[in-house]
């Protein structure tokens, strides 16, 4: 009997561990997923989408987006957008719908879609699924892949009304993946498929990326989405965003959505069909407002920043003092970006970065310099230098589209490589963002070829950084002199 006891008590004591580790296995993948999925209540699914699909469930995604609660009055029903291209494109003369107005096109730049089906098997085969690790994608070549070849049937949605649209420019795309099944007809997804089909009842963006790694592109999607939150009055947590595309996952890009807005789905993870009872086709990448450079303004970028700002826990808050004026230089290096360039090379890299430092330490008596590298550090950390930064130094590249997140009060110096303008008429892109928000900018072009340094590396001479930087500094603070 004591030989029994005590065996007991070794089995337990010797298994504690174990069943801990277990425990502790299950809780790290719990918190590492986040997602919750729960099923709805079967009189919550809607005769419409039955009648399609014979058998499925439906679920409800839902994921915790910040920690900090903010009262945003902007996604309030009773806020409505009164300017700016979205709300241009949603007025009634440039909305088309279709299919028992299940399916509405706002002005060829965006779409509502009702009781939609996705099916992933009208990707043409092979496909990158999406989410892989980024190191392993580069080692394997996957991302060749990644950008899809989709045939029409991918969306589809069942109706009576299944007239045509008159769908031009970057709508067309996605219009041609689109099928509308007559509702008389007795098509339904086969039987094997339909087993497994599930509803998703959040609001759901979807966004198609291109450039996934280049932050400008981000950001873009960023503000899409913030706009269509606006608009459909939703707030974080309340939608989904859909990645319909098989890039790799990027930790600080993909954690810092499910942080701003809500889940992240991958479109590519579904292996059988599935419907979404409110979908929203987002604004094609580089159409996005802050693309169109052209435009005198764009409207809503102030919301935008004091959001994205407070979802990321930085405060909206800042004050100038032009005595200790704050200095941030970006600093480009070297890093592999995408499977396009494995070696990894980065143009317009600052020759003479400890000069140009230096020069930035004297030219305003205590004035604070920060020279940073952006693409490695986490959004929260990028957001908060930049949400305390007075004036903004760098060359020209995707690091000045936080010229988005500086203070009202905030100055941006940028600089160009020789002849960078006649190639790239979007050159301005950063400049147009300072006009919309009335921040002062001030540029300069290389001009020397013999500043044009092998390997990528653009020389600045001092003289040129300081007259620029100070009268940069006049712009910012008009009522103070303090330059040598």
């Amino acid at each position: 009997m004591k030989r029994k006891l005590r065996l007991m008590v070794l089995v337990f004591v010797c298994g504690l561990p174990v069943l801990l580790l277990q425990y502790g296995v299950m809780f790290a993948r719990t918190v590492k997923n986040k997602i919750k999925i729960q099923e709805l209540p079967v009189n919550m699914q809607t005769n419409v989408t039955k009648v399609f699909v014979e058998s499925f469930k439906q679920y409800f995604i839902s994921e915790p987006v910040s920690k900090t609660k903010f009262n945003y009055t902007y996604f309030d029903p009773s806020f409505k957008l009164t300017q700016g291209m979205v709300y241009t494109w949603t007025q009634i003369n440039n909305t088309q719908k279709t299919c028992d107005d299940s399916f509405v096109l706002y002005g060829n730049r965006f779409a509502e879609l009702h009781d939609v089906i996705m099916d992933t098997s009208y990707i043409n085969r092979p496909f990158s699924k999406g989410g892989q690790n980024f190191k392993e994608v580069i080692m394997s070549h996957l991302d060749k892949e990644s950008n899809w070849v989709v045939r029409p049937g991918f969306w589809t949605q069942r109706c009576n009304d299944t007239k045509s649209l008159n769908v031009n420019g970057v709508a067309v795309p996605f219009y041609k993946t689109l099928s509308m099944i007559p509702q008389k007809t007795n098509a339904t997804i086969s039987d094997s498929r339909a087993e497994n089909v599930t509803v998703i009842s959040n609001f759901t963006v979807a966004i198609s990326r291109g450039d996934y790694w280049n932050l400008h592109q981000y950001m873009m999607h960023c503000l899409d989405t913030f706009l269509m939150m606006v608009l459909y009055s939703k707030k974080p947590g309340e939608v989904s965003l859909l990645l319909v595309d098989g890039h790799p996952e990027l930790f600080i890009y993909d954690n810092t959505w499910r942080r701003v807005f809500g889940p992240v789905l991958r479109a590519g993870h579904f292996e059988h069909p599935v419907i979404f009872k409110r979908l929203i086709w987002g604004i094609k990448e580089g159409f996005s407002p802050i693309a169109l450079y052209q435009e005198q303004k764009v409207h809503y970028l102030e919301e935008f920043r004091d959001f994205f700002l407070q979802q990321n826990g930085v405060s909206n808050a800042s004050s100038l003092d032009c005595s200790r004026i704050k200095i941030t230089l970006i600093i480009r290096r070297n890093y592999i970006s995408r499977i396009g360039n494995i070696p990894g090379n980065v143009e317009r890299k600052i020759f003479n970065e400890g000069e140009v430092i230096a020069a930035l330490k004297t030219v305003i008596p205590e004035s604070i310099v920060s020279g940073r590298i952006m693409d490695s550090a986490p959004m929260e950390d990028q957001v908060a230098w930049i949400s305390k930064t007075d004036m903004l130094v760098g060359v020209h590249g995707a690091g000045m589209t936080h010229t988005l997140f500086l203070p009202r009060h905030a100055g941006i110096f940028e600089i160009f490589p020789l002849n960078f303008q006649a190639t790239r008429p979007w050159y301005c892109v950063y400049e147009a963002v300072a006009r919309w928000r009335s921040l002062p900018y001030i540029s300069w072009t290389n001009t020397n070829p013999q500043n044009e340094i092998e390997g990528g590396f653009i020389y600045i001479p001092v003289e040129t950084l300081i007259a620029n930087v100070k009268e940069l500094y006049r712009r910012i603070c008009p009522k103070t002199d303090i330059l040598i």
